[in-house]
């Protein structure tokens, strides 16, 4: 009998561990096409999202990585598929009708929306709960200048607590848009 040796190495980074609730600036690293899942086979064919978040490293230094399925439904109607809303959230919105190449998400930036959810064991872990879209970066002052007459001008989007036109500076995990000085709980 052949006895089988394993080299004992040390996992990969546990950085994500940390991560706190709250909204984390984040591209699509990867997606891949995992098939049909033994727990959840109803849902058919899988997605297996990766997204890096850019303001958050692990301790070698490289952006820390989350994972997020989805069904490779394309729906959408009075509930659409959460490809359809991770989608639109990217910036490329499907269009009905229209053959829709997944590929074209991954290097998109977006939000991603980090909860604290339970383990088996009852311990708190990160994952995501939403995608949202990448926060707009405001244009520099010299660089906005007056339209030409006749000519609208794009607003910026602003603050959803009543009466503030604070421009947006964060989301909720609902994707309400809030300025620097307010929080959810302010709505």
């Amino acid at each position: 009998m052949t006895d089988t040796i394993i080299t004992p190495t040390e996992s990969a980074s546990g950085a994500w561990a940390e991560l706190q609730p709250g909204v984390y600036r984040a591209v699509v690293d990867d997606i891949e096409d995992v098939g049909i899942s033994e727990v959840y086979p109803n849902d058919g064919p899988r997605l297996r999202f990766t997204f890096a978040l850019l303001d958050e490293r692990d301790e070698d230094g490289n952006p820390i990585t989350l994972y997020k399925w989805c069904s490779q439904k394309l729906t959408t109607g009075q509930k659409q598929s959460n490809l359809w809303r991770w989608a639109t959230a990217l910036g490329c919105p499907p269009q009905m009708g229209v053959p829709f190449a997944v590929s074209q998400l991954k290097g998109r930036e977006c939000q991603v929306v980090i909860a604290l959810k339970p383990r088996q064991n009852g311990e708190p872990l990160p994952a995501i709960e939403n995608i949202i879209p990448a926060q707009r970066q405001a244009a520099p002052a010299r660089a906005r200048g007056a339209a030409a007459p006749g000519v609208r001008q794009k607003a910026e989007e602003t603050c959803a607590v009543a009466g503030c036109q604070g421009v947006v500076d964060k989301y909720t995990k609902g994707g309400k848009p809030l300025c620097a000085e307010h929080e959810p709980d302010d709505l």
